[in-house]
């Protein structure tokens, strides 16, 4: 059964989701969390008070023109987003940059667009950094998809943790796309499905996206997602230079010692040797993916120093 599975997980997750189960940094979890619309609790559809204090507080964080909360992951984000742009710029097509997710082919099936590749159209979306952290330009092609008119979308649900550290490369919501759709509970101290949607700039209209994600979005928000971004965002608010410098550090020496190459985005450890998943999972880690060609590790400002002291080890060495 699912809770016997649940309860006797006791491999060390290097993986998702971004806390890591780590006790000082996670969210709190309490029963009485677990409410509805009631007085008092605010209206994800229309927040006029706590859930719009969250939204506010993102859109500082992020220094995008509009946040808003979403509790149905990036998923619903990148769905909002693209249907929105369509109805904006009355495209027929999308073109998209780096590999997309499935939900960017859901909502262009959803929304009858012909989908291109590597060109610019109407609706261009980037997606940035990749599983993997990969980097694209999203700045160069911003300028691009502007020249023409076009609205940019940055499906960057494996970059909330950028630019808070020059580490790592800058967040997409400073590089000039329109929308960005980002997944909190990936690469921060957030619970599964928490994600954030900004609008940046004046291209198209937040009022038109907020439509969008009222759409997609459930219309049973789980206050206890809300409330585990709240404590992400002010822990953001409040440590962000401390937590990043220290997670900066620890993957620096951490490369130094085993000799790996980073990523464009560092915090996701690439090593190439899907045989290495057994020596983690002998030794008390999950690693986030295994394919063929290599093992994938996603690092938070959440893993303490021995998980990298442990880790170097076992690469060094390849023993239990």
């Amino acid at each position: 059964m699912l809770t016997d599975a649940l309860l006797s997980n006791s491999r060390y997750p290097l993986h998702m989701p971004g806390h890591k189960r780590n006790p000082e940094l996670s969210p709190p979890l309490s029963i009485d969390f677990d409410v509805t619309e009631a007085e008092g609790f605010d209206d994800l559809y229309e927040p006029t008070g706590a859930i719009a204090e969250i939204e506010a507080l993102a859109s500082r964080i992020y220094s995008s023109k509009k946040s808003f909360l979403l509790v149905n992951g990036s998923t619903c984000g990148n769905l909002a987003a693209i249907r929105a742009a369509c109805l904006k710029t009355n495209a027929s097509n999308i073109a998209l940059h780096g590999i997309p997710h499935q939900s960017v082919l859901n909502a262009a099936e959803l929304c009858g667009l012909t989908v291109v590749r590597s060109t610019i159209a109407p609706v261009t979306l980037v997606t940035s950094p990749s599983y993997e952290g990969m980097v694209q330009d999203v700045s160069a092609i911003a300028d691009k998809v502007h020249s023409y008119g076009g609205i940019l979308i940055a499906d960057s649900a494996h970059g909330a943790h950028l630019g808070f550290h020059p580490y790592f490369p800058e967040n997409a919501t400073r590089l000039g796309a329109d929308i960005v759709v980002e997944s909190l509970h990936k690469t921060l101290p957030a619970l599964g499905q928490v994600s954030l949607l900004h609008v940046c700039g004046d291209r198209i209209e937040p009022e038109l996206v907020k439509r969008q994600i009222n759409v997609f979005q459930t219309t049973s928000p789980s206050y206890l997602l809300m409330q585990s971004a709240e404590h992400c965002l002010k822990l953001l608010e409040s440590r962000s230079t401390e937590l990043f410098s220290a997670f900066a550090a620890r993957l620096k020496r951490f490369y130094s010692a085993t000799g790996l190459t980073p990523q464009d985005d560092p915090s996701k450890i690439l090593i190439p040797d899907h045989n290495f998943a057994q020596i983690l999972r002998q030794n008390g880690f999950e690693p986030e993916r295994v394919t063929d060609d290599y093992t994938l590790l996603i690092m938070t400002i959440c893993d303490p120093d021995w998980v990298y002291d442990r880790l170097t080890t076992l690469l060094k060495g390849r023993v239990k």
